[in-house]
């Protein structure tokens, strides 16, 4: 298995370390450092091969990091990062989420998806999620970065509301941005579904 050499994320380009085997405690599989833009990432855990889907899931968790400390100064708590990380893991592998896609599955629930969207009532929005309905709708006034922005903004808000990840809204919108721009920049949409 390959991890990518190199990632962007925010301003810090990150050199990758796998497989990387964690000699001062066998029971780390990964670790995330901004200071010496690293991330590393091990094979192994207690002597024993890994599973590929959790050395991805350990990369992204690490990547969760990663964006959390150029985009919210490292105010996540580790079980944040750890559901996070977990959910975008689910999402990532199990549904296209290039594209802005018509429909898609959330804890559980599937919801439709208006784009381009054009609001009746106020053009305040760029996305707005009703989860009443099940529906989430993106405003058509804004360029397509900004709607994929403003989905995983509301796909986070949905998980964050489901799974009392216990995030700001504010933080919601940074780590939304961040993600979109780390899986464009490094070409990742398609990495965890292998």
């Amino acid at each position: 298995m390959k991890l990518p050499n190199k990632v962007r994320v925010g301003a810090t380009e990150y050199e990758i370390k796998f497989p990387y085997r964690f000699v001062e405690c066998d029971d780390r599989s990964a670790q995330h450092s901004l200071t010496e833009g690293k991330i590393w990432v091990s094979d192994v855990n207690n002597d024993r091969e890994r599973n590929q889907q959790k050395i991805k899931g350990s990369f992204l968790h690490e990547l969760i990091h990663a964006i959390d400390s150029n985009w919210l100064d490292g105010n996540l708590e580790e079980r944040q990062v750890e559901v996070l990380g977990n959910c975008i893991y689910d999402l990532l592998k199990y549904q296209e989420v290039k594209e802005i896609p018509k429909k898609i599955v959330l804890a559980g629930l599937e919801y439709k998806i208006y784009y381009p969207y054009e609001y009746k009532e106020t053009k305040e929005y760029y996305s707005f999620c009703d989860n009443s309905t099940c529906e989430i709708f993106i405003n058509k006034e804004i360029n397509y970065f900004v709607a994929r922005t403003s989905l995983f903004t509301q796909i986070l808000s949905i998980f964050n509301d489901s799974y009392s990840i216990e995030l700001e809204s504010n933080d919601i919108k940074k780590i939304a941005n961040g993600l979109v721009d780390t899986l464009d920049r490094n070409n990742l949409w398609n990495f965890f579904k292998k």
